[in-house]
């Protein structure tokens, strides 16, 4: 499923994935296709080797975009320790329902994961069990009634975009999940990771990725 367009950089150390819409991130129970493992298929078929294929961040199925990965123990430590510290950065492009406004700013809210319902729910206040989020957006452009946004991920919550944009009442198009009535691609929605910045955990080079969302 992946091509060499797909990727867009990999040594001994990194690797950082274009992921398709409609792909998990990492294996799971039901078997279904994933982003790991296409990854070792295609370093598998181009002749190269790999001892790790851990995903740093991930992104839901029907989210496509940047994926960084650390193929060994010592480059996954520093990763996570750069995604604990919040110096690698993270920008989203998603496209909503309607019209922010303002036209940039930033929303901070409480979330929480409902297992059960596999998703979650945002808050005004504080509540037990539920953590702090905060992103910043800016509005792109704008066609018919929906906007295209530019989001800086602060926190790194679980579905964490996607449910402040429809507590704010701006659910992402084609996220039925979250309160979407605009159609999208099959097993798709409109948000993607755009842009990641993170320093090379072997020679702390900065690198700097980007992948147009098409939307």
């Amino acid at each position: 499923m992946l091509t060499q367009k797909d990727i867009l950089y990999s040594d001994r150390y990194v690797s950082v994935v274009n992921k398709p819409a409609g792909l998990q991130t990492e294996p799971d129970k039901m078997g279904h296709p994933d982003l790991c493992t296409e990854l070792k298929k295609w370093m598998n078929k181009t002749g190269q080797t790999r001892t790790l294929f851990q995903p740093v961040n991930r992104l839901d199925r029907p989210v496509s975009g940047l994926v960084l990965f650390g193929h060994t123990a010592s480059a996954v430590k520093a990763l996570n320790a750069q995604q604990e510290n919040r110096t690698i950065q993270k920008i989203y492009h998603a496209l909503v329902e309607g019209l922010p406004n303002p036209s940039k700013g930033v929303w901070t809210h409480f979330i929480e994961k409902n297992l059960l319902q596999k998703r979650a729910f945002v808050f005004l206040e504080q509540k037990t069990g539920a953590k702090p989020c905060t992103l910043e957006y800016e509005m792109l452009e704008t066609r018919d009634n929906k906007t295209k946004l530019s989001i800086h991920l602060k926190t790194g919550r679980y579905h964490q975009i996607r449910a402040q944009a429809s507590f704010c009442g701006h659910p992402i198009v084609g996220d039925v999940l979250y309160g979407s009535v605009e159609p999208f691609h099959e097993n798709s929605i409109a948000l993607h990771a755009f842009r990641l910045v993170f320093n090379h955990p072997k020679n702390g080079e900065q690198l700097v990725f980007s992948v147009d969302s098409g939307f």
